[in-house]
């Protein structure tokens, strides 16, 4: 089915820690409508939950409202989300796609509209818009900008180097990239 967030709802579904028992959501579709300037989540979710076959979509909302399609804010390191595959939307590049607070949300599949940051949580699969932090991608692999779709996927390979959340392949990436006249300390 879908869920239609309208009006003045700030989120589509809300899982609380009320059961602990874990949470599995697949199949459906949540959809922001209207123009509203509020914040939006579509998921808002404090409990272990997967995630599989989902369609978030807050890409029909104005710019300026701040759009999460998914947001894990456990705080409890032992619960976590699994985002199995599906399609998670902000309304703009700069926008979260899957948010996360102190807490671990592992995604192994889906396509992915805006910001990923998962703190402690891993990423094995998935297409990106936005190239996902180099400390997300699980070990032997890097993300890399696909030509064929814009995406950026996983593919096989090592970071020699980061600088803040971007990871670099080559040595001579990661020189080229570092600010001129800035020092950098790079310990291998």
């Amino acid at each position: 089915g879908t869920i239609a967030l309208d009006g003045s709802a700030t989120n589509g579904i809300y899982l609380s820690t009320n059961d602990a028992a874990p949470s599995s959501l697949e199949n459906g579709t949540i959809e922001f409508r209207g123009s509203e300037t509020n914040s939006k989540n579509g998921l808002y979710i404090y409990r272990t939950t997967t995630l599989s076959n989902l369609t978030v979509d807050g890409s029909h909302l104005d710019p300026a409202v701040s759009v999460t399609a998914v947001y894990n804010s456990c705080s409890n390191s032992t619960r976590t989300v699994t985002i199995e595959s599906g399609t998670y939307k902000a309304n703009k590049e700069s926008g979260y796609a899957v948010r996360g607070s102190n807490n671990k949300t592992y995604i192994q599949g889906g396509t992915f509209n805006g910001v990923v940051q998962t703190f402690s949580g891993l990423i094995s699969g998935g297409s990106f818009s936005v190239e996902p932090a180099a400390q997300y991608a699980v070990s032997g692999k890097v993300f890399q900008l696909d030509s064929t779709d814009n995406y950026y996927k996983l593919v096989d390979g090592s970071y020699v180097g980061r600088i803040g959340n971007v990871g670099y392949q080559s040595w001579d990436e990661l020189f080229e990239a570092v600010p001129e006249g800035k020092n950098t300390t790079i310990c291998k």
